[in-house]
């Protein structure tokens, strides 16, 4: 289903308020003046309330650790996949990852099987790749000399219409155009080694 209007928060930060619109997860506080952080503070959830609003595909198990929702490291590759469908969006979220771990984020994924750079759009989260690094739009626009290990870093990824644009820490480093899709989940990966964690995760139709 695509929420045209609504603002939904999925965020890892233990911030949220009450209504339709929002799915809630555990984690750590949205930064200060953010959407999220004009709501009030829920009761703490669980792991599996964190969960709520994301489907698992693939063979990846994901929990949530410290505020972040993590795969299980020797679990298998596979995604993390929101229940609702976007098409034009601005989505934030922060992600932690070491010098192994390969993942990235998909938008404009089919609403069942296989999920690839193929047919949908992937963000991708793997400094050392050689043709697609960190922030890049895999076989769009490639982002130069990112530095994200070891550290959160934040992605704003915005869709309209063809337009695809990705800022990472601040700095605009994607502003391409691509035909896929028009609309389809978000997807959270996680190819099957090293440690990724994500959190603060918000999507605001547009």
């Amino acid at each position: 289903m695509l929420r045209s209007s609504l603002v939904v928060l999925i965020i890892l930060a233990g911030c949220g308020g009450s209504g339709d619109s929002e799915v809630q997860t555990a984690g750590e506080p949205a930064p200060a003046g953010s959407q999220a952080g004009a709501l009030e503070a829920p009761p703490a959830a669980s792991d599996e309330q964190a969960l709520e609003g994301w489907t698992p595909r693939g063979e990846a198990t994901w929990v949530v650790e410290d505020g972040a929702i993590t795969p299980v490291e020797g679990s298998g590759r596979g995604f993390l996949v929101t229940d609702e469908s976007y098409g034009d969006f601005r989505m934030t979220v922060e992600f932690w990852v070491d010098d192994t771990a390969n993942g990235g984020v998909f938008f404009r994924v089919p609403e069942t099987g296989d999920i690839n750079q193929g047919n949908s759009f992937e963000v991708n989260i793997f400094d050392a790749h050689a043709e697609w690094p960190t922030g890049s739009i895999n076989e769009f626009e490639r982002n130069d000399a990112p530095s994200t290990v070891g550290q959160w870093n934040t992605f704003e990824i915005t869709a309209e219409g063809d337009r695809l644009m990705v800022s990472l820490n601040g700095e605009n480093v994607v502003d391409t155009q691509g035909e896929r899709l028009q609309s389809g989940p978000i997807a959270l990966q996680y190819n099957g080694s090293g440690t990724i964690r994500y959190r603060n995760v918000q999507i605001q139709p547009l």
